[in-house]
């Protein structure tokens, strides 16, 4: 059941590595951080530039997302530990890390559950348009798709979905699992592609009805 009290968390960023590999560059990250004697935010920002010749600032953001996706304890001294999340993925592998996080991301983080309940609904490969076109009056704080976009590609890199090809995404197994164990708040408007892959809405009638999460 997807349900809290806590305020989701509105944004998130990609990781460098390649879109298909935020959870591989995840776990880079953790295995640095337990094999560096007093691993800093400071030291990690230095990582990535180093690792993926990232500028200074992009490596900030890099740093301050991940700390923000809760794997660290950071001290006042801006020293990192690994957190109790963190412990559990830098042990775990395969598919049980992958769930790690993403049921992570269901529960913390706001529109996970809604993304992954369109793909769930849609069977076929979308396109990230519909998807967007879909649940952007649920969201009107994003005004680009960034957020949209970000959420889908670590969706891709946990393995809840799969790439057709471009900008066309399907669920897969794990995917689909992870949505019936998560569902979202209140109702997703149904998607289906036009012929020639023309992204639309169709038939709001028919949509997938949720139990009731609370953001706040």
């Amino acid at each position: 059941m997807t349900q809290t009290s806590e305020k989701l968390i509105s944004a998130i960023w990609p990781l460098p590595g390649g879109n298909s590999r935020y959870l591989d560059t995840l776990d880079r990250i953790l295995k640095w951080a337990a094999d560096t004697p007093d691993a800093t935010r400071d030291g990690l920002i230095a990582w990535f530039m180093s690792q993926y010749n990232t500028a200074e600032n992009t490596a900030k953001s890099y740093a301050y997302y991940v700390i923000r996706l809760g794997v660290f304890d950071e001290d006042d001294s801006g020293r990192l530990a690994l957190s109790a999340l963190g412990r559990q993925v830098n042990q775990a592998g395969g598919e049980t890390q992958a769930r790690l996080v993403t049921e992570h991301l269901m529960r913390r983080y706001l529109a996970f559950p809604e993304i992954l309940a369109v793909y769930a609904q849609a069977g076929d490969p979308i396109h990230i348009k519909t998807m967007v076109e879909a649940l952007r009056p649920q969201f009107p704080q994003w005004t680009t798709e960034a957020q949209f976009e970000y959420r889908a590609l670590w969706l891709l890199s946990l393995g809840c979905l799969r790439q057709e090809r471009g900008r066309y995404y399907a669920i897969t197994e794990l995917g689909r699992a992870i949505a019936q164990e998560h569902p979202p708040v209140g109702e997703v408007p149904s998607v289906s592609q036009e012929p020639m892959g023309t992204p639309r809405l169709c038939n709001l009638q028919r949509r997938v009805r949720a139990r009731t999460r609370f953001p706040d």
